[in-house]
């Protein structure tokens, strides 16, 4: 009987040890379960910015050397366009003043290490620029935690936008922005050779109080084999633009550079109004040039810690 009472016992304890391995087992399911739904909705988010990814791509031709042309640029719809172009829009007297800006944001990478946009926005609010050429801007890019830069920068602001994908490394992106207060109609994108990346330049077209106000901006190499092949292409699409026009940019060189000779035949540079470098590496690289009939007013930089550039700044008065 003692036998028989102690392998009742075991029993009991046996079949206990099994309830409790199947509760775990239970919880390990359901956790499974809700690992495998919060995989799936990632797997979602993901599909949705390839297809995303997939859509720019098609319309944009990758390739050095080509150009494409988008209707409408991006950023806010034809309709909202349209209505920014309505009737009541028309040329003021006298002339208009308008501020411009460049700057390279280093995909928000601030002096402290740190990937934030805020400053970055706190020191383009502080410009009170009407149309600001970035370079540098990331897209869905793992490093600045797969934000879309440019369309956050374009909502803070209230401004409209444009964007060039320098670089498509599937649903990442990484190139030139330009921002604008007034409506952005339509946008080109020309690419550049590169060494260790491919270079691109953005012309958009801006109407401003019924004027028309061409736009470019881009980002050159930074070594001087690169600025070499990048330099005649860039005075090419430049001899394209009619005036007036406005070109913001960071070109790794200074304007008195044989490279910058056949831009500045045609581009007039407006100058800071005390010459100083506006990146760490001591050059005058972000520069802003123009094409007639605008009186430079005066152009200087804001410091920041938010990047590694200066922010250059430049007043016009277009008559």
């Amino acid at each position: 009987l003692a036998l028989a009472f102690a392998g009742l016992l075991c029993a009991a304890a046996v079949h206990g040890r099994v309830t409790g391995v199947q509760g775990e087992a239970t919880a390990v399911q359901e956790r499974v379960t809700g690992v495998q739904g919060e995989a799936t909705a990632v797997q979602e988010r993901v599909t949705g910015v390839q297809g995303e990814a997939a859509a720019v791509q098609e319309r944009v031709a990758a390739g050095q050397g080509e150009t494409t042309e988008v209707q409408e640029g991006a950023g806010f719809s034809a309709a909202m366009t349209k209505a920014r172009l309505g009737a009541a829009e028309a040329p003021k007297e006298g002339g208009i003043l308008l501020r411009f800006a460049t700057f390279n944001i280093r995909h928000g990478k601030g002096l402290d290490g740190s990937v934030d946009l805020d400053p970055i926005i706190e020191v383009l609010k502080q410009s009170e620029a009407d149309i600001i050429g970035l370079q540098e801007v990331d897209r869905h890019n793992f490093r600045s935690g797969m934000k879309d830069q440019v369309k956050r920068l374009a909502e803070a602001l209230s401004m409209h936008f444009c964007f060039s994908p320098s670089l498509n490394l599937g649903f990442l992106e990484y190139g030139n922005a330009l921002l604008s207060k007034y409506p952005i109609t339509c946008m080109q994108i020309t690419y550049l050779p590169g060494e260790a990346e491919r270079r691109s330049v953005l012309q958009a077209e801006a109407h401003i109080e019924g004027r028309k106000l061409n736009v470019v901006t881009t980002h050159l190499g930074i070594s001087e084999d690169e600025r070499k092949q990048q330099a005649p292409l860039l005075a090419d699409v430049l001899n394209g633009v009619k005036e007036p026009a406005v070109l913001l940019g960071d070109f790794n060189m200074e304007d008195d550079d044989a490279l910058m000779s056949d831009i500045a035949a045609t581009w007039d540079k407006i100058r800071l109004q005390e010459k100083v470098s506006t990146v760490l590496t001591g050059l005058e690289a972000d520069q802003i040039f123009k094409k007639a009939p605008f009186k430079a007013k005066k152009a200087w930089t804001i410091p920041t810690e938010a990047s590694d550039h200066c922010l250059v700044v430049a007043e016009i008065e277009w008559e």
